[in-house]
């Protein structure tokens, strides 16, 4: 093929094309990740009790033992 036949593409269109295809082709790489690590937990059997996890969230810090004098 000829590529001389073709008219010049203008700077700026192909600017606008290649960060076209890089924000597509980004967009599909992270929709991939996510659908394949991300969409589903691993276990659908675990669940915590709220109750629990609120009591480990917010409880206070538990001393630092390495300090002691």
């Amino acid at each position: 093929m000829d590529t001389s036949a073709l008219p010049p593409v203008p700077r700026r269109e192909r600017l606008a094309r290649t960060l076209l295809v890089t924000v597509a082709v980004k967009s599909l790489v992270l929709y991939v990740l996510w659908s394949t690590c991300f969409s589903q937990p691993q276990t659908r059997h675990m669940l915590l009790p709220a109750a629990e996890v609120e009591r480990h969230l917010f409880s206070p810090a538990a001393p630092d033992s390495s300090n002691k004098k």
